[in-house]
Formats: C-alpha cells, structure tokens, sequence
C-alpha cells in the first residue's frame, strides 16, 4: 500500500481511504509522530490497534503501516453523512444495498461489507461501528 501522504485534520470517512486523520497505508510511526503518543494501545490479529482522537488504526507488526481503520464516534462521518448511531434506513439511503451481509450466530448483529472499502457493523437498527479497508471484494 503506498504511503496516502501527510494526515487530514477533518472528521470525514473516506471508503477505501480513511477516517480523520488516519489513512489506510499511513507509517504507524509516522502516526505517532505527528499525533502523538495514542490514547490507548491493544493487540489485534496481525499487530496492533492504536487509538487517536476516537479512530483506531490496525498497524502491521510486520509492516508498520495501517491496514485498517475503525471507529464508533459518531463525529466522524461519510460524506453521505453516515456516521455510528446512524440508522439502518439511513445507511441503505446513502450507500444503497451492501455487497454481502453477514451476521452472528444469533442474529442480532449484521456486518453490511460495501466493495467501495467500508464495512458498517449493525445492531438494533443502528450503525453500532465501522470499517475502512482496501477497496475490493468483501471478504
């Protein structure tokens, strides 16, 4: 993934790209230089989850670049204006019908995956988080 270039200070979700300030492909390092130290740090499955400003960025131990970005604070949005707690109704009006759905084993929670690089978490009718990744299909 090639370096998106210095970080942009606004609060829009960009599918394929990235929220806030931090970008898919951005130095983890990088990150922690012009951000600061993150307000919280936690393992994940292929290196580690850092926290800045409410958007959390998975950071390749082997790469030391983002590979995802996540976030539940509903200041960010899409431009859209899909954001966390937005409803359902609201996402299907602004992003259309997902390219796969999934959900748990009980039903409750559903993931809407969008080839575009987004990927809504949805519970009780509201967008509870959200995903971007690389663009492609959904996995």
């Amino acid at each position: 993934m090639p370096d998106p270039g210095p970080p942009e200070f606004d609060s829009r979700i960009v599918p394929g790209k990235r929220i806030g300030p931090i970008a898919l492909g951005a130095s983890g390092p990088a990150l922690e230089k012009t951000l600061g130290p993150p307000e919280r740090s936690s393992p994940s499955t292929s290196g580690s989850g850092k926290t800045w400003r409410g958007v959390t960025a998975d950071i390749s131990d082997d790469t030391q670049r983002v590979m995802s970005v996540y976030t539940e604070d509903a200041t960010y949005t899409t431009d859209g204006g899909v954001h966390s707690g937005s409803s359902e109704e609201a996402l299907r009006g602004a992003l259309g019908a997902p390219t796969t759905v999934s959900r748990n084993t009980v039903g409750t929670v559903a993931n809407y995956c969008y080839d575009s690089g987004i990927t809504f978490t949805v519970g009780g009718g509201r967008v509870l988080y959200l995903v971007v990744r690389p663009r492609g299909p959904c996995h």
